[in-house]
Parts: structure tokens; C-alpha cells; sequence
């Protein structure tokens, strides 16, 4: 039995909602009557962050599991079929084969339109309950390899904070991230029209510091004034503050053998169970893309002072949590309850993906 047209466009909907570094939207579908297959869009792939297609296979595996729930929620089973991909444009990376009898849907199909990053601060005076906190942890399914830890006191709280600071400033001293994330960077109505990238609405800034950061777009303005102290003050605002005014901090782990694809399957659901919750969700996604820089392309592009302090957050993140050395970091995310909503990211329009 052919599946409806209108229910596959839906599942594909779905799916380009899915988180991606920088909003960038990597993905292209291809329907193929109950099948559907999905690739990655050569021509939007590629930044610093995004060493050897770590950060856009990361990216997949959140479009598979947004697919996934949305079919099921449609009362589909769905079969999920990895290929090895060879890195050339339309092959698919997974298909999805789609039969019609009856599934059970999960309640995370629900928190896909509603899910985004909330970089706003969050409200410290609303403990989150441990139930939420015992959900989200078995929210990730057993064969992606993750898992998710909490900071159970102040002294393992501070340790995550220090890494991701230390991240942040190999991220604001690293001439070609600053570039990718001006170009993805968009103000006003240019974000509202072009679908794409960053909107600076959504970045949680106080309003006076949005001219700052168009005045920081030239790299020697920033560079200068990196040397006057103002990467500290960034990293300080971007994810210290952030973090001490969050309700919990998670950090997931993965198993050496664990693929970034099933990393970015377990990511979507932490933070689809997070918004399911109701509660705001924030990643800090420099250090576990630095680290996959250092794996993958033995750190090219970072100076040896920025691999002193990628290797001295590592021992940080590990020390919080106690995850032996061969164990990868996924993702270290804040939770909260909400004092604002930031706008959600936009997408471009759903006829620019298809194949």
C-alpha cells in the first residue's frame, strides 16, 4: 500500500525542523513512494565547526529521529535503513521505509514544532523537579550508546561551566569561526527574509549589544580588541552567566564506537523530552565540535594555546561527571524555566530541499 503524499510531505516537514550548526539546514529529500530517502546539501556544508561533516551528520540523525516520531505519530512503522556514505552529492545518508500498520506515537512527536534554543536567561528561583530530570534521561533509546549525566553539586556545576567557558575562547579567538558565524549572522528583516542562518533575535542579547556585534564582524576589529580582554567578557556573557542561572546542567556521553549520527539521534531527543517538559533548552555545542576538530583532522586550524585550553577542558567536563577517557562528549546543555521566548529559527522553504 502506497503511502499518502500529503502524510510523507508532513514526515519531511518534520524532519527540516530538526537543529543544524548555525541553522545552516543541510539536508535535501528525496520521496520514492513509502520510502523516503535524505542526503546532505554539498553547497551548505563545510564551515570550521563542521569538521569532516561531524556537525552536519549530527544534524541527520536529529532529521531521522524528528522523521521517525512524526511517521509514528501518523500511525506508521517506520524502518530505518544507514547507508555508507561516500561523500558525493545525492547519496542518501539513511532511508526511511515507511508501512502503513498501525504504531504507537510518542508524546515527543508533539515538542517538534516547539522546539528551539532559549539563550535568554532563566529563572533560578524555580527549582526543575526530578521527575522532568528522569524523563529526559530515559528519553535517549539504548542503542544510540548515549547517555545522560547531571552536575549533582556545586563543585561538578562549576567544572561544566569552566569547560564551556574555555571552549568559547577558542571560539572567539579562532579567526575562521568568527567568520562563518558573521556570515551565517542575520539582523532585522534580512533574517526575517532570507529563512536562513542566525537571526540575532534569537541569540538572547540585551538590545544595545546587537550594534556592538555588527561592529565586531571586521576580524581585526575583533582581534584587537580580543587583546584588550573582550573574548573573556564574550565567553563570560555567552555561556558562564547563562549557565549559572540554570535551573540543572546535562551533559551526554557517548561510547567510543558511537556514530555522530546517533549522537545527534540521542541530542533530539533530550531536548524534544526537555520541551515536552516545558522547560527551555540550551546546548553548548563549541566544545564537542572542537573535540571532533582534534579527532577527526588532528586539530587543524587551532593554535597550540588553544589546545591547552581544549585539553584542560576536557579534563574539567571529565572530572564533573566522572566519564573515563574513552568516552566522548555529545553535547552540554542548560535547562530552566523561562523568563522570556526568543523568536524559533527560521526555515527556508520546504520546495528548496526536496531532490
Amino acid at each position: 500500500m502506497e503511502i499518502k503524499q500529503e502524510d510523507v510531505m508532513t514526515i519531511i516537514s518534520a524532519g527540516i525542523k530538526a537543529p543544524s550548526a548555525d541553522n545552516s539546514q543541510p539536508w535535501k529529500f528525496r520521496p520514492d513512494r513509502n520510502s523516503i530517502h535524505v542526503s546532505y546539501d554539498t553547497e551548505r556544508v563545510g564551515m570550521f565547526f563542521d569538521s569532516a561533516l561531524t556537525a552536519t551528520y549530527m544534524s541527520l540523525g536529529a532529521v531521522c529521529e524528528n522523521m521517525r516520531l512524526q511517521a509514528g505519530k501518523l500511525g506508521y512503522q517506520v524502518d530505518v535503513e544507514l547507508h555508507n556514505a561516500s561523500h558525493e552529492a545525492r547519496n542518501p545518508v539513511f532511508t526511511l521505509h515507511l508501512t502503513s500498520a498501525g504504531a504507537s506515537p510518542s508524546p515527543l512527536a508533539d515538542a517538534i514544532a516547539t522546539r528551539m534554543t532559549n539563550r535568554f536567561l532563566y529563572r533560578r528561583d524555580m527549582p526543575i523537579e526530578a521527575s522532568a530530570l528522569t524523563g529526559i534521561e530515559l528519553s535517549i533509546e539504548r542503542d544510540t550508546g548515549c547517555r545522560v549525566h547531571w552536575t549533582s553539586d556545586g563543585e561538578s556545576r562549576k567544572k561544566v561551566m569552566k569547560a564551556v567557558m574555555l571552549a568559547d575562547l577558542v571560539r572567539f579567538t579562532q579567526p575562521q569561526i568568527h567568520h562563518d558565524f558573521h556570515e551565517k549572522l542575520h539582523f532585522g528583516r534580512d533574517a526575517i527574509t532570507s529563512r536562513d542562518g542566525l537571526a540575532a533575535a534569537t541569540l538572547g542579547l540585551e538590545k544595545p549589544l546587537l550594534p556592538l556585534l555588527r561592529l565586531l564582524k571586521p576580524w581585526p576589529v575583533s582581534n584587537a580588541l580580543n587583546r584588550l580582554g573582550l573574548h573573556y567578557i564574550m565567553a563570560w556573557r555567552g555561556g558562564w552567566l547563562p549557565m549559572w542561572a540554570a535551573g540543572a546542567i546535562g551533559v551526554i556521553v557517548a561510547q567510543p564506537e558511537t556514530s555522530c549520527f546517533a549522537m545527534g539521534r540521542a541530542l533530539q531527543r533530550v531536548w524534544l523530552a526537555a520541551t515536552h517538559a516545558g522547560l527551555a533548552f540550551q546546548p553548548f555545542g563549541a566544545l564537542p565540535l572542537h573535540f571532533l576538530r582534534l579527532r577527526e583532522l588532528a586539530g587543524a586550524g587551532l593554535t597550540e594555546h588553544h589546545r591547552r585550553r581544549l585539553t584542560q577542558a576536557d579534563a574539567c567536563w571529565r572530572g564533573a561527571v566522572n566519564a573515563p577517557a574513552d568516552q566522548h562528549l555529545v553535547m552540554i546543555f542548560r535547562l530552566g524555566h523561562v523568563i522570556r521566548v526568543p523568536e524559533q529559527s527560521r526555515r527556508r522553504e520546504e520546495s528548496l530541499f526536496l531532490q
